[in-house]
């Protein structure tokens, strides 16, 4: 089997040289699942492939079933690839995501995909391939959709995976971990690897879609199997920093403090997202003995009001909080805002964008805000602006400066070019600061050295 995630620095432009490029750690998962019920699987990562030839590959290689993951920033490259691989007679092309598990009918209704894994995959995925492979009823399967008469018909649901301890380690060997890096932000040791320790957010932030793939029930790993995925990178791939991709890392303060007990006698470097009313000056301390470098906070905006909207249940001190002790503690504090929100002005905006350079964390991002199927806010805009409503209408574009293609701009006020230039006027104002020019030569310098010893 193929497992395929599309490349994406085309749809971010030059992002892909600030972003963090590391492996697809959920294909990772799914292969490891595939692999424990006998399936032979190959990884293809178009981000770190680009001149991966997929017709070619499944005619050399005799592959009947193909998976494909994506999410709408995506779903057009999803698309093409999936009419390369039905070429090939008889290919069954499978896809799963955040985008498929919403907009599963209109992937199905381009007869370009057979079946659509639905939500979490790792168990769904196995057991899907088992039954193409033994020519058993696939829509049996718990956790698909699939077309019958050209209606999409979604099977029964899937229990979510309530003890994570039990997934297999995603399969690292297949990644070729040496052509991945962080970010320049993220001041790791090269080889890098990504982590999660649990799945879930409990929160309901309108414009996320995080639940559609992993619910908002918090199940989180035993620390003692999160710290033997360490040492298993550490012995056998040489990694030196791990990027912890869960959600909220301190969503459980306690258990935090227990892992970073953990964590710091493995003596490796690493970097974690969280909220900023999910720390305390005495966490942030212990993370950074246990050798975190750098917080990422999701602030989204600084009007509370805003803030309120989004279902964020968060305070705008308590950013301003966390990033002062995060800094205090020792650590580098990266904070990212969401501007053009479908009620928001120019006025507002630029507020925004003032209070986070006055704010001056260590790295901030701007985004311009996307709508996203399977969240609130979508509906929201969708029920107003029928060209949102049209989401496979969004899938013909060319891709622009640091945004995600497809993307109709959901704001009433303002134009697609009107939000880039404030996003760009904002960004260099917060980075051309001479204090700021002079924090960032000192940590590329170390970065130097730190990209050197690799």
């Amino acid at each position: 089997m193929l497992l395929i995630n599309p490349g994406y620095s085309s749809t971010y432009g030059l992002r892909r040289w600030f972003s963090s490029f590391t492996p697809p750690l959920g294909l990772g998962y799914l292969t490891s699942a595939l692999r424990n019920c006998g399936h032979r699987v190959i990884i293809s990562d178009l981000e770190a492939q680009q001149d991966f030839d997929v017709r070619r590959f499944l005619r050399e290689n005799n592959v009947q079933v193909v998976g494909i993951t994506g999410t709408t920033a995506t779903a057009d490259k999803l698309l093409k690839i999936a009419a390369l691989c039905k070429q090939e007679p008889g290919t069954k092309v499978l896809c799963g995501g955040p985008h498929a598990s919403v907009r599963y009918a209109d992937l199905l209704g381009t007869h370009l995909v057979d079946y659509v894994v639905l939500g979490e995959g790792d168990v769904t995925l196995s057991d899907l391939v088992n039954r193409l492979n033994h020519d058993e009823d696939p829509r049996t399967t718990p956790g698909i959709a699939y077309l019958n008469d050209n209606a999409a018909i979604k099977s029964e649901p899937r229990v979510l995976v309530q003890n994570l301890d039990e997934l297999p380690f995603p399969a690292s060997d297949l990644y070729g971990l040496r052509r991945y890096r962080p970010g320049f932000n993220r001041m790791l040791p090269m080889p890098v690897a990504p982590m999660i320790t649990g799945r879930g957010c409990p929160f309901q932030c309108s414009y996320c879609a995080t639940k559609v793939t992993f619910g908002t029930k918090v199940r989180l790993r035993s620390t003692t199997n999160v710290i033997a995925e360490i040492r298993h990178l550490k012995t056998r791939f040489g990694i030196r920093g791990i990027i912890f991709w869960d959600d909220v890392f301190t969503i459980d303060q306690d258990r935090a403090n227990e892992l970073c007990a953990l964590i710091q006698k493995e003596q490796i470097a690493w970097v974690c997202n969280t909220r900023a009313d999910l720390v305390s000056s005495a966490l942030l301390r212990r993370m950074r003995e246990a050798g975190c470098r750098l917080v990422f906070y999701g602030a989204e905006s600084f009007n509370q009001a805003t803030l309120n909207r989004l279902g964020r249940h968060l305070l705008v001190e308590h950013v301003f909080r966390a990033v002062i002790a995060t800094r205090k503690a020792g650590m580098l504090a990266s904070v990212s805002i969401i501007i053009g929100l479908p009620w928001e002005n120019q006025a507002d905006i630029e507020a925004n964008l003032r209070t986070l350079i006055k704010l001056a964390p260590d790295y901030a991002t701007v985004n311009i805000f996307a709508p996203h199927p399977g969240t609130p806010l979508f509906e929201e805009c969708a029920r107003r602006d029928s060209v949102i409503a049209n989401v496979e209408g969004w899938l013909d574009n060319k891709a622009y400066w640091s945004e995600p293609t497809g993307h109709p701009v959901a704001n009433v006020y303002l134009s697609r070019r009107q939000l880039q230039s404030l996003k760009r006027r904002g960004l260099l104002r917060f980075y051309l600061r001479p204090l700021q020019l002079f924090w960032q030569a000192k940590r590329l310098v170390l970065r130097s050295g730190i990209m050197s010893r690799w």
